[in-house]
């Protein structure tokens, strides 16, 4: 995890995708293919929200707001430790780029 504070810090923008994941839609369904690793990823609704925010810009703060208006009913921490999870895995998957020195 980057920064010690989960995904990343509260003002720290989120990862980057990785070039050379493809990304197409199906019936409402999002799926990524990884052409290095030769994998193919479906994506739920909450994955692909946090998958779209991976942009370098976004910052967890406001995905999170994103997602509570999304998603009424859970709470922020909830939402952040979802989120942590979700990109842990992509990271684990190789889709999101490395992160880069602070």
């Amino acid at each position: 995890m980057t920064h010690g504070e989960g995904p990343a810090g509260a003002g720290a923008p989120l990862p980057r995708k990785r070039a050379g994941v493809q990304v197409q839609e199906f019936g409402g369904e999002v799926v990524l293919f990884d052409e290095d690793g030769r994998r193919v990823h479906v994506l739920n609704a909450t994955a692909q929200a946090i998958w779209r925010s991976c942009d370098g810009v976004t910052t967890l703060e406001s995905l999170v707001g994103e997602l509570a208006a999304a998603f009424s009913g859970v709470d922020d921490g909830t939402l952040r430790a979802d989120i942590a999870a979700t990109l842990e895995r992509f990271r684990a998957e190789g889709l999101l780029e490395s992160a880069a020195a602070p």
